[in-house]
């Protein structure tokens, strides 16, 4: 609810209990399909002893709006690959906000690594901001506190893996709302 009322302007997650076989690659290409150029900062730290992550990852979001529907599709879920029974947690980050950020990994190594891969991500903010989507559950509660403010509903189709089998998957449509970014209260 502090969000929708601009009350918790927090934007950077960790996500934790990411399966070992994730690689920053696959990774992103997981959360592109709903979340791309909504994000500016992402990190996976890799351990290159052991070829694989160390099950943890930060991301920073461009609207603190972005985090709902991620929340909704990640938090307290089985991870869609490599058929792993770990579930995903989210939780609030230490350092907040691209800047902050930025000046922890410069107090840091990560950002002196010759590697990409073990490097952060670090990407533009995008000018102007993506539209923020957001599940249709919320869409009332929206409406109530921005009544003028423009939307668009579509359907979304997820794909999820079944838990019991192997390689067994399966489509669900769910609805969202999207509206643009950078709003003010009115």
């Amino acid at each position: 609810m502090d969000i929708f009322l601009c009350k918790d302007l927090r934007t950077t997650l960790m996500i934790k209990n990411i399966p070992n076989k994730y690689t920053i690659s696959s990774f992103l290409e997981e959360i592109n399909t709903y979340f791309k150029n909504t994000y500016d900062i992402f990190y996976l730290p890799i351990d290159y002893v052991n070829k694989c992550n160390l099950g943890f990852a930060f991301i920073n979001f461009v609207e603190p709006f972005h985090i709902i529907l991620f929340h909704e599709l990640y938090s307290g879920k089985k991870w869609k690959k490599f058929n792993s029974n770990k579930i995903c947690e989210l939780l609030y980050a230490k350092f907040q906000g691209k800047k902050e950020l930025i000046g922890h990994f410069e107090k840091g190594k990560v950002l002196s690594f010759e590697s990409e891969e073990k490097r952060p991500l670090i990407l533009a903010t995008p000018n102007p901001l993506p539209k923020i989507n957001l599940p249709y559950c919320f869409f009332d509660l929206f409406i109530k506190i921005y009544p003028h403010i423009s939307y668009e509903i579509k359907d979304c189709k997820i794909v999820k893996k079944r838990d019991y089998g192997k390689n067994k998957y399966y489509s669900q449509l769910f609805t969202i709302f999207s509206i643009n970014g950078n709003f003010n209260m009115n």
